[in-house]
């Protein structure tokens, strides 16, 4: 609340409770960013601790759990589970640990193809394809943290052009209507 009420202090009056709005929008948004990657990280923990229980692979919950943390971290996160969860089938031979690699691959291509884009969609009231564009963009030009945050950079942007362009134009468009009747 100290940091909206400091962000509402710089409007003039007139416009204190429009900014009001658009940053209960805002923080809306972002906090749906923050439910909908932990579900996502949990999609990816679940399903590779439960292929690598299949498969008996030794501390496959902790494995998982990993996989899930790591998640957050485009390429490198999901490269380092997986390298961990081979070493720790190895032992049990090289089928087990090519098997232990498709469990992890799955677990990525099913939260990548199928989870973000509906529950990133869902949280922040976003199309998929946008979530999908976002991550394209943020990884061309932003970099790791970008694709991180693609997501809510995402909703930010579009939700200031709704609130600070879209619905004035609106509303000019409701007032000469009117003045037209």
């Amino acid at each position: 609340h100290l940091i909206r009420d400091a962000v509402i202090l710089v409007f003039p009056p007139k416009l204190k409770q429009r900014a009001k709005e658009v940053y209960t929008n805002i923080e809306n948004k972002v906090g749906g960013y923050v439910i909908a990657q932990a579900l996502s990280m949990s999609t990816v923990a679940i399903i590779t601790a439960v292929g690598l229980m299949l498969l008996k692979v030794e501390y496959a919950l902790l494995l998982g759990l990993i996989a899930g943390i790591l998640d957050i971290i485009p390429i490198a996160g999901p490269t380092i589970a997986v390298l961990l969860g081979v070493l720790c089938a190895s032992p049990q031979g090289l089928l087990i640990a090519v098997l232990t690699v498709v469990v992890y691959l799955t677990a990525q291509w099913i939260s990548n193809n199928f989870i973000r884009p509906l529950v990133f969609g869902k949280f922040l009231d976003l199309h998929p394809l946008i979530i999908i564009f976002a991550f394209l963009i943020a990884a061309q030009f932003l970099g790791v943290w970008g694709v991180i945050l693609s997501p809510a950079i995402a909703a930010l942007l579009l939700t200031l052009f709704d609130e600070l362009y879209l619905k004035t134009v609106n509303k000019t468009k409701e007032k000469e209507e009117e003045t037209e009747k």
